[in-house]
């Protein structure tokens, strides 16, 4: 198809630009919903267009624009797309559901393309190809949704082939070779809490203390911070209040986001494309635990996460995880490949790991069956290092910090564990003559009178350690 263009003004929203007898327009399918709320972004706004910018002249511009789950790559893509409407010829907007392919299959109507008596996948693909190929530009392509590394990785050379064409790709992978990317973190405090406010109008200034405490419960998710405050508004208003935010923070800190005690339908733009044009309308727990599927992981990779489902939500040391999982094979392959596709978090420069709140629980829900199972030698190895250093209320001043801290997993494991068994009870004695050691006698009380354990033979027992 020869590529003269007839234009008419392109900053108008219906603009319809003749190629040959085609009609094509501006905007290619649906435009996406523009953020009701956009707080903390204007600067990564701005890199993304500079990225794009800067290699003008090469026509075809592929950036990946990736982080974890919930954190706003969609509202950053849906912002870009709106805010610089006007420096492009054409616009389009699809969503990744299963495959990049299908996603750009559905540009098919828009573009005009004849795809009657086609059968072949591959030959329908080929027909839009070569219709986004004729594009004058610069025209933008948003992927919203493209999570799968291999399908990524198929699609790749593609979609930087194109000429005139600005490939913007929302991902949870972090890496993807030869490919640019731009990761974008959590929402610095002071935007966090306004994005609160924004959405919970009947919050009050004397609580503001209590705001840090759960923005940093829930990773300082943004789609989470949103559910939260919508959640509340349901059932506070600037009259009268019924769970208040002393109650969401106890909630968050003793039972988890997944387990509310009062929660209520909501509406959201996340994952609303099956509606056309409204608004997604669930529960928080419905709308949370679809931000991530555990199903397509290989059964190691849902094993490390369970593992990191019981830690705790920080930072955790890569020789301490190899030190704790010896049966293992090839682990710092297989979690540098988990924090490739986005489940966890890797900091090249530390060596360390991270799991954020909202993933551990999604993955412990997920999960729930085999937890105890998958964490077994997590929890064996953990006692066993302790009952290696403690010896009649002292242990090695070299390994003082290391056991201390394993300590705190040995808590955090017991806390999440849905099951405990008969095996968990040592981790129990150990943890109280530790904490007896230490001077902690709170703690080590705690532990000499932990109840109610599941034996082998999942025949409840009651344990008192003296």
């Amino acid at each position: 198809m020869k590529k003269e263009v007839n234009f008419k003004d392109n900053h108008f929203q219906n603009t319809i630009f003749n190629y040959e007898g085609k009609k094509i327009p501006k905007i290619l399918g649906q435009a996406p919903f523009r953020p009701v709320v956009f707080l903390g972004r204007e600067e990564e706004l701005k890199t993304i267009r500079e990225e794009f910018s800067d290699k003008a002249d090469q026509g075809n511009v592929l950036l990946l624009v990736n982080g974890e789950g919930g954190i706003g790559k969609t509202s950053l893509a849906s912002q870009y797309y709106h805010t610089y409407f006007k420096e492009y010829m054409h616009l389009a907007w699809v969503y990744t559901e299963d495959s990049i392919s299908d996603a750009l299959l559905t540009l098919a109507a828009p573009l005009e393309v004849a795809l009657e008596g086609v059968q072949s996948k591959e030959e329908k693909l080929e027909r839009v190809v070569e219709h986004l190929n004729i594009l004058s530009g610069p025209s933008l392509v948003i992927i919203d949704n493209a999570n799968r590394l291999d399908d990524l990785r198929d699609y790749q050379k593609l979609l930087g082939s194109f000429p005139d064409l600005h490939i913007l790709v929302t991902t949870r992978v972090t890496q993807l070779k030869e490919a640019r990317s731009y990761r974008i973190g959590h929402l610095k405090e002071n935007n966090a809490i306004k994005l609160f406010k924004s959405f919970y109008e009947a919050h009050e200034e004397a609580e503001d203390e209590l705001l840090p405490k759960i923005l940093a419960s829930v990773g300082y998710n943004t789609l989470v911070i949103e559910i939260l405050a919508k959640n509340l508004s349901n059932f506070n208003n600037v009259l009268e209040k019924g769970y208040h935010l002393k109650d969401l923070l106890q909630d968050l800190q003793n039972n988890g986001v997944l387990a509310l005690r009062q929660t209520d339908s909501i509406r959201t733009n996340y994952q609303s494309q099956e509606k056309k044009y409204s608004f997604r309308q669930a529960t928080p727990e419905e709308i949370i635990t679809a931000m991530y599927d555990i199903s397509p992981l290989d059964e190691m990779e849902k094993q490390l996460l369970s593992i990191f489902a019981v830690l705790p939500a920080e930072t955790i040391d890569y020789k301490h995880l190899k030190e704790l999982l010896p049966s293992i094979e090839e682990l710092g392959k297989r979690l540098i490949s988990l924090s490739q596709i986005g489940w966890i978090e890797f900091n090249k420069e530390l060596k360390y790991f991270r799991c954020s709140p909202v993933v551990q629980e999604i993955v412990r829900l997920q999960n729930a069956e085999t937890l105890t199972e998958h964490c077994q030698e997590l929890s064996d190895s953990i006692q066993k290092a302790i009952a290696k250093n403690t010896n009649h209320n002292f242990f090695s001043g070299k390994d003082y910090d290391k056991i201390v801290l394993f300590a705190e997993y040995g808590k955090s494991i017991l806390r999440h564990l849905p099951n405990l068994n008969f095996q968990h009870t040592y981790l129990c004695y150990n943890l109280g003559v530790l904490f007896q050691a230490i001077g902690d006698l709170i703690a080590a009380f705690e532990f000499y009178n932990l109840l109610d354990l599941l034996d082998s033979e999942n025949q409840y027992i009651v344990l008192k350690i003296s």
